[in-house]
């Protein structure tokens, strides 16, 4: 389901009724937006409504829009399924041959879901990202990894192995 508006600031009334009928039909909605990092936009897409389901709401960033609303709602499908995804939790069955990484953080830095925040208050969101690899199969803590770290800024980091 291709469910998208643009990132509000504060919601309008138009916005939040978008929201609010999109999360009761689907269960949530897909927001897309961009990051400015060093003078570059950089894609950031977000659900909200998965909060209402005792579910993280999950994040992604440095994807096109297009591609990250596919990913975001294959990865709410599954948590709505299955329950939560986990901290560290590799999946190698979402992007045709890439692992990603589902990291848990919080939800107040740099990457805000700040419809979800707005619709259910900075204590109740908990957040996911979905992270994904340079071409040579690193991710943006490992040793030589190969793209600009404001490619993809993420919220944390998985345990030490």
């Amino acid at each position: 389901m291709n469910h998208h508006r643009p990132a509000p600031g504060p919601l309008t009334p138009e916005q939040q009724q978008w929201l609010q009928h999109t999360i009761e039909t689907v269960g949530w909605a897909v927001i897309t937006t961009a990051l400015q990092a060093v003078s570059v936009d950089v894609p950031f897409a977000y659900t909200v409504g998965l909060t209402e389901r005792d579910l993280p709401e999950l994040l992604i960033v440095g994807v096109r829009h297009d591609t990250a609303i596919s990913l975001l709602n294959d990865l709410a499908r599954r948590a709505n399924s299955s329950g939560p995804l986990l901290h560290g939790q590799r999946l190698d069955d979402l992007i045709t041959g890439l692992d990603v990484l589902i990291l848990e953080g919080p939800a107040d830095g740099l990457l805000r879901p700040s419809a979800a925040l707005y619709l259910y208050g900075p204590g109740a969101v908990r957040l996911q990202q979905c992270v994904w690899p340079d071409p040579d199969g690193r991710f943006p803590w490992e040793p030589g990894y190969t793209m600009h770290p404001a490619a993809q800024p993420t919220i944390s980091q998985p345990e030490p192995s």
